[in-house]
């Protein structure tokens, strides 16, 4: 595990990730409230509002409806929060009653006891959550930092790669020779990301350009990544673990092992982490490079805005 780094404040971690668009979409509605200061009956009438208005199919997770479901999970969370300010109410057992969220939502019988049994206690924001530092699926991020590490340890180039083997429990995943065709399936291929890793040795948000997409270097080391049939015994701590090994076509081999990858809760965060990725993805709105830098400087002290209007006012 990484060394102690100084962390960008917690709040960070929620705003930008979460674990999945349930959850997501709860979180939201928690911030909103408390953002705009609703008191403790207003917040629990937020909560339910937000659970009734849940949505999405599982099946959008293959296209660009699951950026869509993003977006949608924390507008529906705003909205909760801002009718329960203006005095919408929900029935109290909207989690727990039948036909509630619980059942609706799962296989079991509703346990709601779980869903305060470590409270003060476990904290998913420090262990699970995380700034995406590179584009694509969270879950192979492990992986592809150290398919970037065992590529800068080789004194070849990457045409002299013979195989390129993963473990690790995302490793399921591979279909071997599946080359995607556009982003939406490059960002939800371990293959590329592993070959586009081994490569370039590094993998940033460049790789999700259709020149990288399409790249023929790319092309072939998919071809040659596999889940390893002798795979790592490393138990990894943070369950997403890989460990990425490249064999040269002399024979020589290069391992890497991430357990928790860069900008997740484990390893922490450091700001100049954050001031690069937002440099690099924020021109694509069309802010000019003066207001990104005012936009960041605002970011960095948001705990001391007296109105948030200060940040979204830049944006405009």
């Amino acid at each position: 595990m990484a060394a102690t780094v100084k962390k960008v404040p917690q709040y960070c971690y929620q705003c930008v990730a979460g674990p999945d668009l349930l959850t997501v979409q709860v979180d939201d509605g928690v911030a909103a409230a408390r953002l705009l200061q609703l008191n403790d009956e207003q917040m629990a009438h937020a909560i339910r509002l937000t659970a009734t208005t849940m949505g999405g199919l599982s099946i959008g997770t293959d296209s660009w409806a699951r950026e869509y479901h993003a977006g949608n999970a924390a507008l529906c969370a705003v909205n909760a929060a801002l009718a329960a300010g203006r005095g919408f109410t929900a029935n109290e057992d909207m989690l727990e009653a039948p036909r509630g969220f619980l059942e609706v939502f799962s296989d079991r019988k509703a346990d709601v006891g779980s869903l305060t049994s470590d409270l003060g206690k476990e904290w998913d924001i420090v262990t699970h959550l995380a700034i995406k530092l590179v584009p694509g699926a969270h879950a192979f991020h492990p992986s592809v930092e150290a398919a970037a590490n065992a590529a800068r340890q080789m004194n070849v180039p990457p045409d002299q790669v013979a195989r390129i083997l993963v473990s690790g429990g995302q490793s399921r995943t591979i279909v071997r020779g599946s080359r995607p065709k556009d982003f939406v399936e490059a960002i939800h291929s371990l293959s590329y990301f592993v070959a586009s890793a081994v490569a370039d040795k590094d993998f940033s948000w460049v790789h999700v350009t259709p020149e990288k997409i399409g790249s023929p270097l790319v092309a072939r080391l998919i071809d040659v990544v596999e889940a390893d049939p002798a795979p790592s015994t490393v138990p990894y701590m943070w369950g997403w673990g890989g460990t990425v090994t490249v064999v040269t076509k002399s024979g020589a081999r290069y391992a890497s092992t991430v357990d928790a990858p860069r900008g997740s809760g484990p390893r922490g965060i450091e700001w100049k982490d954050v001031d690069a990725k937002f440099r690099a993805l924020m021109p694509d709105s069309g802010l000019a490079a003066k207001r990104i830098e005012q936009t960041l400087s605002v970011i960095r002290r948001f705990d001391e805005l007296k109105r948030v209007s200060e940040l979204t006012g830049l944006l405009d």
